[in-house]
């Protein structure tokens, strides 16, 4: 509806009076206020809504079939390296007991498994199976599926877990400093990871930057591209395009060799 009502603003028409001419006007216009990811995404929708008045009789020609589909440029972010993930590691080793191994614990999830930073924050103590090394986690559109964790990450966790009172099965696997039932909210761990990055003098440390690292190790190792993408909870092939699988001078030295 949001883009349907920029459109009929920015054109001035009501949404049966626009022709793909208009529709590319808009595209330049809203292209100067969004990223081109979000321009693509506001094309899809009116894709979806013109396809669909199309198909049922409610207009007579479909506009968006005389248009140019807008290029999302893509920008693939350096991966996080070993070394930056150590520094990281003894920033967290530096603070308070409790916290320290509560941020552990997170880094530690966050490189076993790739979860999306709200999957985690979802997760409870009755989703965690630590002897079977698994954890189910609920993503987009509420579709559960299980994680791996490392023998790190469990051993990382169980030391965490030594630190908290009353744990119920309903209880948050990672709970706030402030009360063991106050479960970690998105905001809270994009703060968390921003002071150790500070403090670690890494360049570059969001929620994403694990989730990048992860499919990038799984690809190093030899994982299917397909798998890879089940086990982050993309639906298909397309949404993995974002991740750079591949450490870039491995990359230069294998085009190299095959010269």
């Amino acid at each position: 509806k949001m883009a349907v009502n920029k459109l009929e603003k920015v054109t001035g028409k009501q949404l049966s009076d626009i022709e793909g001419d208009d529709i590319n006007s808009f595209l330049r216009i809203y292209g100067k206020e969004v990223s081109d990811i979000t321009l693509r995404s506001k094309y899809q929708l009116l894709s979806s809504v013109y396809n669909f008045l199309y198909s049922h009789k409610y207009i007579s020609f479909n506009p968006v079939q005389f248009t140019d589909p807008p290029k999302a440029t893509v920008i693939y972010k350096k991966p996080l390296t070993e070394l930056e993930l150590e520094k990281i590691k003894n920033v967290c080793e530096k603070l308070p007991l409790k916290e320290s191994l509560r941020n552990m614990a997170i880094i530690h999830f966050f490189v076993s498994t790739g979860c999306r930073v709200s999957e985690l924050c979802k997760v409870k103590m009755e989703d965690l199976d630590l002897e079977n090394k698994i954890c189910k986690v609920k993503g987009k559109g509420k579709k559960e599926r299980p994680v791996v964790l490392s023998d790190r990450a469990c051993y990382r966790i169980k030391l965490y877990l030594g630190t908290r009172e009353n744990i119920s099965p309903a209880s948050p696997l990672f709970a706030h400093i402030r009360g063991d039932e106050i479960e970690m909210t998105k905001d809270g761990v994009e703060r968390m990871l921003q002071k150790l990055r500070r403090n670690a003098g890494v360049e570059n440390l969001t929620c994403h930057t694990f989730r990048r690292f992860y499919a990038t190790e799984l690809r190093r190792r030899g994982v299917n591209i397909q798998m890879i993408a089940t086990s982050l909870g993309h639906a298909n092939l397309n949404q993995i395009n974002r991740y750079s699988l591949y450490n870039q001078q491995e990359l230069i030295d294998t085009i190299r060799k095959s010269m």
